[in-house]
């Protein structure tokens, strides 16, 4: 969950809509706009001194305009959520205008709408960075399984662009890819021909070792003779905030299976 200890309410009570945020009035003998040291003031927040923003700490009194502002250290992963929320993720201003009873009561289940905010917006995350591991896994499959022979400049020209296609720009440091090419010759036991791997947060593969057996994922059963590529997808979900929904797994991992269309794709592409 959120860590209330990060989390600051503040809020000062106005007498009205036409003084919110003003300064405190004062003598403008000199007439320069500002107020001088020594020019008479108007002290209506009662705190012993001139401040620029007139506003009282306290919850206010009868018909009286209280804001409260939220603040929590926060980073948006979204451009949209930013803008909705606005200054950068860190506060949040509600306005009201109430007899103080009121103001207590919106103090309180400010807390609990931030929360369900952040739990809402982690689940979106969390979908659809789900969405985007398998469409990586799909791509990066179904684009080699289109060449006749694949070399090392061609997977490592497919890698190069895996931010892109996975649609983040963490994947280079928190995803892996393993492009693995399963054969079976007869009735044997189908085994990894090669495998290439690449992105920034090594994983080992779920299909097995070069030149071991192989276990296809799903329980895919292989005809004889048959040939596929295999993409392995490893994506290391960071929570925008941690333990805000429970059971969320940090590491997701996503498959794909294509036949190769024009060859066997079994000769290594010396990754």
């Amino acid at each position: 969950m959120m860590d209330v200890d990060k989390l600051v309410i503040t809020s000062l009570s106005y007498k009205g809509f036409d003084v919110l945020k003003k300064p405190e009035p004062f003598t403008d003998k000199n007439g320069n706009g500002v107020r001088d040291d020594g020019e008479n003031y108007t002290d209506v927040n009662g705190n012993g001194q001139y401040d620029v923003d007139q506003g009282a700490n306290g919850y206010g009194g009868t018909a009286q305009l209280v804001l409260y502002t939220v603040t929590y250290p926060w980073t948006f992963h979204t451009p949209v959520l930013k803008q909705i929320v606005g200054n950068d993720g860190t506060s949040y201003e509600f306005l009201a205008e109430d007899d103080g009873v009121a103001g207590i009561e919106m103090a309180i289940i400010t807390p609990v709408l931030l929360v369900l905010l952040c739990a809402r917006s982690e689940i979106c995350l969390y979908g659809r960075s789900h969405f985007q591991a398998s469409q990586m896994a799909s791509t990066v499959a179904d684009a080699v399984s289109r060449y006749e022979a694949v070399t090392s400049a061609d997977i490592t020209s497919i890698f190069s662009v895996s931010s892109q296609v996975m649609g983040t720009e963490d994947f280079k440091d928190n995803g892996y890819v393993i492009l693995s090419s399963v054969s079976r010759t007869g009735g044997a036991t189908p085994k990894v021909a090669w495998q290439c791997k690449g992105g920034g947060h090594a994983s080992t593969s779920r299909i097995g070792a070069v030149t071991k057996d192989a276990t296809p994922p799903g329980g895919l059963v292989l005809d004889a003779m048959d040939d596929v590529i295999v993409a392995e997808v490893f994506y290391k979900y960071s929570p925008l905030f941690a333990n805000a929904v429970p059971g969320l797994n940090d590491e997701l991992y996503k498959t794909a299976v294509f036949r190769p269309r024009l060859g066997s794709l079994t000769s290594a592409p010396g990754c």
